[in-house]
């Protein structure tokens, strides 16, 4: 007689198994980044600001932009207003325990990527329904020479404190989804809350969140049709899309994001679609061939703008 009580628990021992390895192969890869400095915009942002010298200044950071710093070497003409509080948050409190010390950045860098490669081996799984393709996926995200940047680089951790958010929003929806008493999906929602709140915090990329709630239902509606697990995510990918809607209004009124110089403000409209195309052109690029890993370049006009 078949037992899908076995079946479950000897899928969920080779999930834990996966993820235990894929956590451990993320370290690994990136442990010789502890010994690597600060370089490119750490030092006007970390080494040379004294704004994350101190945690006096955490209410600081939830105020202002993220290049607002004290740095003195920072070019005053490149106009920069991110608001990514959380990210600045940590480099306070990397320099609180580490004491300035570069290692102790890059690991907490390290170990954001080990959360983030383990959650995305999570998400991978509940996609394909295939523990070997999870795997195989993961390892791929893990350790593909693209990660170089956002892990080696200090100031590349806001990628990996968004997609960390990211991906744990997903977790938390899918635990939602499986709740089956008010307590437990009281206590999710709230971590739920949070956790979208943190996205938020940490880069502006966030507000594309709901299009992978909604995959997360999408999955589920194929492994179990309309249940009420496919509904609850269902409703958290629109409550989600309505939140990074407002997230954005408040934003438009609080603190435009205006681009990477003053002048970009005089943009037209085809010149930011053109811009973003060029870009995400750039990205599809690295995935294949990822040498050179980082490009610079100066945006032009498109159709005379």
């Amino acid at each position: 007689m078949y037992d899908i009580a076995a079946e479950s628990r000897a899928t969920n021992g080779r999930l834990w198994l996966q993820c235990l390895a894929v956590g451990v192969l993320s370290l690994v890869a990136f442990v010789p980044s502890l010994r690597g400095g600060f370089v490119f915009d750490d030092l006007p942002l970390i080494v040379d600001n004294d704004y994350v010298h101190s945690l006096n200044h955490v209410a600081r950071a939830l105020r202002t932009s993220f290049w607002d710093i004290s740095s003195s070497k920072f070019d005053p003409r490149i106009v920069f207003t991110y608001y990514r509080p959380l990210v600045t948050i940590s480099y306070q409190l990397d320099w609180f325990l580490f004491h300035g010390h570069p290692w102790g950045f890059h690991f907490t860098n390290c170990l954001l990527h080990c959360i983030a490669s383990v959650l995305a081996l999570r998400a991978i799984h509940r996609w394909s329904a295939n523990s070997r393709a999870a795997l195989v996926g993961a390892l791929v995200f893990a350790l593909h020479p693209t990660r170089t940047e956002n892990v080696v680089w200090v100031s590349g951790r806001t990628d990996v404190i968004a997609l960390v958010f990211t991906l744990l929003l997903l977790e938390l929806s899918v635990a939602i989804a499986r709740a089956r008493t008010a307590s437990a999906t009281t206590g999710w929602a709230v971590l739920w809350g949070l956790s979208i709140l943190g996205g938020f915090l940490s880069k502006e990329s966030f507000v594309l969140i709901f299009f992978l709630v909604l995959a997360d239902a999408v999955a589920s509606l194929e492994r179990e049709g309309r249940s009420v697990g496919t509904w609850r995510l269902a409703s958290l990918g629109v409550l989600s899309a309505i939140l990074s809607g407002a997230y954005l209004g408040l934003r438009y009124w609080l603190m435009p994001i205006r681009g990477f110089e003053a002048s970009s403000a005089n943009w037209g409209l085809s010149s930011r679609i053109g811009y973003f195309f060029l870009t995400i052109g750039y990205y599809c690029e690295r995935i294949v061939w990822p040498w050179e890993q980082t490009f610079f370049y100066r945006p032009v006009a498109f159709n005379g703008d």
